[in-house]
């Protein structure tokens, strides 16, 4: 709101101006549909031009148009000056209880805001009561935004509380660090060894001893080698000795020649490979994984799938030997894997399933997903959905969807209220967003459609609008805002923006003091209401006045990028 160099009307002045309006408007109501001419002989001679009376009266009529729009100009100025007074007081009293409210991180707060709680809190349940049974693997899916990651969390934390919880090894996986020159299944691979080689004492050894232990026919078949081997190369020094005696020349030759044999036969099938065995001792299991996963594929580093089965057999039997035991990988973030990574992810599952170790908790969106699907299978667009569906019963056995079904208006309220208490122990008085700013984003976000919205989104709406009160009365102080008004059309601008768009163009210098209401016809107000998939959004910014209009819609225009 921009403030004006003029005076005030006086009360006989208005009055003067309102009367003058009453009557020039009775004077085109009168003139209304009286410019047929019927009736009247208005011929003229041969050198006369003829002027027909209807044109006559419709100069008259566009005379009186101008008139009233000049006398309703000097109206609504004089309204905008006395609002414009009002507002600047009512501001500089604000401002004495304003605080900077802190910005909310990316995830919602660890409050139950959107009452999940009881559902993540069932499904801990269920994942730490069926813990002597097959291992499972359960599916968040929601659209992005919706929480995803915050129910997940709210899972975990139910599962450490769980009196079971020590049977339980919790891990995180970021499914965002995945990179294609890496297969998932072996990052999942590395996080496990890792896991192990920090809890467990001697882990190499232990590993080692049990592998020892599980394979001990191919272990007793190589030791035999070996010996046989020693008692050959033993063998031949001894033999060359005595059969080649009778001659000393000879005998020597051939007796070096055969025992160097002997000695490089030795030294390349026991001690070299002995040696490496040893060295290798010294490197971390979860760093030889990831030497190997960097090739293209795991079979052709371990063999088949029942080679990749029997190494975890081994991991988890010096690590969780109890039946009971179970390892629990929440996989977040897996909306940002490529295509690929998706797809190797489920096929992870699979490849982890015969182990019955390993419970997957993961989110995804379902439109991420058929791209996925789309992209790696070929399938048409017609059956995307039937085969996603497909997909996730075979991969997944519990899918809990993230449904909508709470108010985005009490969640915003909520959101504001934390920001307006976050710095409570130092200003007790002050606040960051007023009540009746809250009201009216509370009334935007109400008449919004559903599908237009997301915890997320919500949660950068509050962010936005903390930003741009802070920069108007810290950078931009050189006029006094409605806040309520520019909140409402922050988020007219970020759900509507072509709307937003078409009505700040309609300013003119001439009108720049008139309402929305009176700038906007039938016609208009029609296509606009279409572009408002039929919110009454309208009727919030009705009373807006044009020359406002132009800040706020700057304003927004610069901060609204915060939320995309």
């Amino acid at each position: 709101m921009q403030s004006e160099n003029h005076e005030l009307l006086g009360i006989e002045e208005r009055k003067e101006i309102e009367d003058k309006l009453k009557e020039l408007k009775m004077k085109i109501e009168n003139m209304e549909g009286y410019s047929e001419g019927l009736g009247r002989d208005w011929s003229v001679s041969e050198y006369d031009e003829p002027t027909p009376p209807w044109v006559e009266n419709d100069l008259e009529q566009r005379c009186l148009y101008a008139e009233i729009e000049e006398l309703e100009n000097q109206l609504y100025e004089d309204d905008y000056k006395k609002e414009y007074g009002n507002l600047l007081i009512k501001q500089i009293y604000n401002n004495s209880f304003y605080f900077r409210g802190n910005v909310l991180n990316d995830y919602l707060p660890i409050k139950d805001l959107l009452n999940r709680e009881v559902k993540a809190s069932e499904i801990a349940s269920i994942i730490c009561s069926d813990l002597s049974s097959n291992s499972f693997n359960v599916g968040v899916i929601g659209e992005w935004g919706s929480g995803k990651s915050t129910f997940i969390e709210y899972i975990k934390k139910f599962v450490k509380e769980n009196e079971k919880s020590e049977e339980l090894i919790v891990l995180s996986y970021d499914a965002s660090s995945y990179s294609d020159q890496n297969q998932i299944w072996a990052n999942f691979s590395k996080l496990l060894f890792e896991e192990y080689e920090q809890n467990v004492l001697f882990p190499r050894f232990n590993y080692q001893k049990e592998k020892i232990i599980k394979n001990y026919k191919y272990c007793i078949s190589q030791f035999l080698l070996n010996l046989f081997i020693i008692a050959i190369t033993f063998g031949i020094m001894y033999g060359t000795k005595i059969l080649f005696s009778y001659d000393r020349l000879l005998a020597e030759f051939a007796g070096y020649g055969l025992s160097i044999g002997g000695i490089l036969l030795f030294t390349t099938q026991i001690i070299i490979p002995s040696t490496q065995k040893l060295l290798s001792i010294s490197i971390p299991l979860s760093h030889r994984i990831s030497d190997k996963i960097k090739l293209p594929s795991y079979i052709e580093i371990l063999g088949t799938r029942e080679r990749i089965i029997k190494e975890l057999d081994i991991l988890f039997k010096v690590w969780i030997p109890k039946p009971n035991q179970k390892i629990i990988i929440f996989v977040d973030e897996l909306d940002r894997c490529s295509s690929k990574g998706i797809s190797e992810f489920f096929q992870s599952i699979q490849l982890f399933a015969p182990t019955k170790k390993i419970i997957f908790v993961f989110a995804i969106e379902p439109l991420h997903l058929k791209t996925a699907l789309l992209k790696i299978h070929e399938i048409s667009p017609n059956e995307i959905d039937s085969f996603t569906r497909q997909y996730m019963e075979k991969y997944v056995s519990i899918v809990i969807p993230l449904n909508n079904d709470f108010s985005y208006s009490k969640l915003a309220e909520q959101l504001i209220r934390d920001v307006n208490a976050s710095d409570s122990a130092n200003h007790n008085k002050k606040i960051c967003i007023t009540y009746e700013e809250v009201e009216i984003v509370r009334k935007c976000i109400d008449i919004l459609p559903q599908n237009m919205l997301t915890p997320r989104r919500v949660k950068k709406l509050v962010n936005l609008l903390i930003v741009t009160k802070d920069y108007c009365i810290n950078y931009n102080s050189g006029f006094p805002i409605n806040y309520s008004k520019l909140f409402s059309w922050i988020i007219l601008n970020l759900f509507f923006h072509d709307v937003a768009e078409y009505i700040a163009k309609l300013y003119t210098e001439q009108k720049k003091h008139w309402f929305i209401k009176d700038i906007v016809n039938d016609q208009m107000r029609l296509l606009l209401q279409n572009k408002l998939s039929g919110t009454p959004y309208l009727e919030i910014i009705d009373n807006f006045v044009m020359l406002d209009i132009i800040v706020y819609n700057g304003i927004a225009n610069e901060f609204s990028i915060l939320v995309y």
